[in-house]
């Protein structure tokens, strides 16, 4: 299944994996990255770079839309990102600028014949 991400949704789907986890579940969270990684000319588009004192990342808003592409993912990574969505969710750790992506990824269906 396809989702249409920026790359600034590539960089929170980053964010939601999990730190610890069993090895099934950081086996899919490690392919979901795989599948996110941020180019350098991606980078270069919307001109990403540290703020000064190196603990943020900042990028030109208006050039994020440049950066559009369809990731195809799993329905087992899309069940593992609306998990760790939920979870971001109830521990209340979702940013605003995290917040387009958590809306894009709970929106996906996924119908019953689709899981194995």
């Amino acid at each position: 299944m396809k989702i249409k991400l920026t790359t600034i949704d590539k960089l929170m789907v980053i964010q939601l994996m999990p730190q610890s986890e069993s090895i099934l579940v950081q086996t899919i969270a490690r392919e979901i990255i795989d599948k996110v990684k941020v180019t350098q000319k991606e980078q270069d588009v919307i001109e990403l770079k540290p703020t000064a004192d190196g603990k943020n990342i900042v990028w030109n808003i208006k050039k994020v839309a440049k950066t559009v592409r369809d990731i195809e993912f799993t329905d087992a990574e899309i069940l593992m990102l609306q998990e760790q969505v939920n979870k971001f969710d109830k521990a209340k750790k979702i940013g605003l600028s995290m917040l387009d992506t958590c809306l894009k990824i709970r929106k996906v269906e996924i119908t019953k014949k689709d899981v194995k």
